[in-house]
């Protein structure tokens, strides 16, 4: 059976057949090898088909690498009608705690079903650095996953290396950057737009980013340049981009690709230096307020775990996130030329100071 098969559950198992499994993927000479820098790391994917190089790799153009240091993660992308491994329920049952425990063994080699006709097995073997993304139907790849290829095994990779993939946006303004988070329609996305198109501010990603902390400090990296954006904005803001096919089970949000036409604003990584919390208020002026820590969690943890498994010590780490770091609430108004100065502000407060409590950091109102 494969994933979204009668009875087959989401999961599976460490197994002699992964090891060999991963053995004989990574022995098929790749269609195409691409190197991204993700995360401050170097991760290699082999393209076992020029076709799903084509539909995967436009999300994640902007982060190729010319390096030649050896890969910290090599991921190989193929399509396989057939399940690549054949296992019973029972054992696709055992594994699926393996997969979403961020403290398992780093030696437990695991496996996760997407279900579905468009579904696919990811596998990954931490201690090899060696992950499967395995297709059913390369026709049927969902919009979802062509914008944010791989997110899964990412997610899994990074949680060993003290990082998490967050649902939100992230605009920087060269040095420093501040992380967009809220529910769906909470403005997000048309908040990153306005950044790009009214200022000279940058943005790491429209939908998904990866916060990783490093040296004490909590870093934002881009992971995606598809952005995605509610059907009243796509004439404003998307002239000059490519559009994602989303014929294949789309959501609703058209997405576009901000590579090339945003090229020389599409960072790799900035230090994280505040949260935002969006919200429409349909008046004219833009206007910010302190949040409150568990507003801040409100807004940021929930949606994130609706993308990726929902564990104690991912709880933890992303309750810490949105303890740490200073926040606002930023009342978005129907001026859009003025929500990026409001943004530029904040940041370099936030950049400067370096503090925790942000009672003493709100800008003036204009």
């Amino acid at each position: 059976m494969f994933a979204g098969d009668v009875n087959t559950p989401r999961t599976s198992p460490v197994s002699d057949q992964a090891y060999r499994l991963l053995d004989r993927v990574l022995s098929i000479a790749p269609a195409v090898r691409c190197s991204y820098e993700i995360g401050a790391q170097n991760i290699a994917v082999h393209y076992l088909s020029e076709q799903l190089y084509s539909r995967l790799h436009p999300s994640l153009a902007h982060l190729c690498s010319a390096s030649d240091r050896p890969a910290e993660l090599t991921i190989v992308a193929q399509v396989s009608e057939s399940p690549p491994l054949q296992l019973r329920n029972d054992e696709w049952t055992v594994a699926g705690q393996r997969w979403s425990q961020s403290d398992a063994s780093p030696d437990a080699v695991s496996a996760n079903f997407t279900p579905g006709d468009g579904g696919r097995l990811d596998l990954i073997a931490p201690t090899r650095r060696v992950a499967l993304s395995s297709f059913r139907d390369i026709n049927l790849i969902p919009a979802w996953d062509m914008a944010t290829p791989f997110r899964d095994l990412l997610q899994r990779w990074f949680r060993e290396h003290d990082g998490h993939l967050i649902h939100g946006a992230v605009v920087a303004d060269g040095r420093a950057a501040v992380a967009l988070a809220g529910t769906y329609r909470a403005g997000k996305s048309s908040t990153a737009f306005a950044c790009l198109h009214h200022s000279i501010l940058e943005c790491l990603g429209d939908d998904v980013f990866l916060v990783r902390r490093l040296g004490g400090e909590w870093h934002a990296f881009s992971l995606y340049n598809a952005c995605k954006l509610l059907p009243h904005d796509v004439d404003r803001f998307t002239q000059d981009l490519t559009a994602l096919d989303d014929s294949v089970r789309g959501d609703g949000k058209p997405t576009f690709y901000l590579y090339p036409a945003f090229a020389g604003r599409l960072p790799r990584q900035r230090r994280l230096a505040a949260i935002l919390l969006p919200r429409i208020t349909g008046e004219f002026e833009t206007t910010v307020a302190p949040a409150k820590p568990g507003e801040t969690w409100r807004a940021l943890v929930p949606s994130t775990l609706a993308l990726t498994p929902a564990t104690p010590e991912g709880i933890k780490w992303l309750t810490a996130l949105a303890r740490d770091l200073p926040s606002w609430w930023l009342n978005i108004g129907t001026h859009r030329e003025a929500i990026p100065p409001r943004i530029e502000e904040l940041i370099r407060l936030a950049g400067q100071t370096g503090l925790t409590a942000q009672t003493d950091l709100v800008p003036h109102s204009s």
